[in-house]
C-alpha cells in the first residue's frame, strides 16, 4: 500500500482512509528520507559493531544518530498522512541548510536546493490536501 500512489493512506485523525490519494511526489520523499536516516544510522552505529579507530565522541554521534532517526521515522510517518512529519521533515532540512553555512560553499548550495525540492513537493496544493485529509481545493490541480 506505501508504494501505490493511487490508493488513500490512513488519515492521522480520521480513523479510517484519507478522502486524498497519495502524490506519488509525497511518496517518493518519504521513501528518500526513509533511505537517508537508514544509512545515516547504519554509517554511526557500524563503527560501535566494528571498530576502525574512527570513533565519533559520544555527543556528536547522539546528535548524528538521532538526525537519521528523525529523518527515517518522518518519512514513514509521512507515508501514514501525518502532518506533523511534513514539518518536521521541512525543518530537518532547514537545519541542514543552516549547519551546511559552517562548511563549505558547494555544501551550502547542495542542502540549500534539496531544502527548496523538498519544500516546493511537501507544501504544494496536493500535498497539503493529502495531509489535510481533503481533496485538493483546484479541479485541475495535478496529483503528480
Amino acid at each position: 500500500m506505501w508504494s501505490d500512489a493511487r490508493s488513500p493512506a490512513p488519515g492521522p485523525a480520521k480513523g479510517g482512509t484519507s478522502a486524498c490519494p497519495r502524490p506519488r511526489s509525497v511518496t517518493t520523499v518519504s521513501w528518500v528520507f526513509i533511505a537517508v536516516g537508514c544509512f545515516s544510522l547504519l554509517r554511526h552505529a557500524l563503527p560501535l559493531v566494528v571498530p576502525d579507530g574512527s570513533a565519533e565522541r559520544p555527543v556528536d554521534l547522539a546528535l548524528a544518530m538521532a538526525s537519521g532517526l528523525l529523518a527515517a521515522a518522518g518519512g514513514a510517518f509521512m507515508l501514514y498522512g501525518n502532518n506533523w512529519a511534513r514539518w518536521l521533515l521541512v525543518a530537518w532540512m532547514g537545519f541542514h541548510v543552516a549547519l551546511s553555512v559552517m562548511h563549505s560553499a558547494v555544501e551550502l548550495l547542495v542542502h540549500g536546493v534539496l531544502f527548496a525540492a523538498v519544500a516546493y513537493v511537501l507544501l504544494r496544493p496536493p500535498a497539503s490536501a493529502y495531509f489535510r485529509g481533503t481533496t485538493a481545493a483546484s479541479p485541475t490541480a495535478d496529483p503528480d
